[in-house]
């Protein structure tokens, strides 16, 4: 259901769901919050949407964040490492939210868990 301001924001996370240990893998996280279009944001795109990650299934992990959001109006956040060398379950959090403090905004925080198993190499 539409917020009074837009849609609520979206955090969708692709990456792998089993790797070896040691292995390098990457995830591509999209991040998306549509406000309502208007003459100053005929998109409607809020360009104050960030992300915040917490990965524990790499290890000496790097990420890239794009300058300007793609065709569809997602942030997208690159994270790229090396697979834990312990085999197990790891959950990977990420978060999308808007980043102007103090403003009134309808759109609370949006979280979504990537379960990835580890496997030994």
């Amino acid at each position: 259901m539409a917020l009074p301001n837009g849609q609520p924001i979206k955090v969708k996370v692709e990456g792998p769901d089993k790797v070896k240990a040691g292995e390098m893998f990457h995830y591509l996280v999209k991040v998306q919050d549509l406000d309502l279009a208007h003459s100053f944001n005929p998109t409607g795109v809020d360009p104050n949407v960030r992300i915040a990650f917490k990965v524990t299934s790499m290890k000496n992990f790097e990420f890239q964040i794009a300058p300007f959001p793609d065709s569809e109006g997602n942030l997208l956040c690159f994270i790229r490492g090396l697979a834990q060398d312990t085999p197990g379950v790891y959950l990977d959090g990420f978060r999308g939210y808007n980043a102007v403090p103090g403003l009134v905004t309808w759109d609370a925080p949006t979280d979504a868990v990537h379960p990835v198993t580890v496997e030994a190499g």
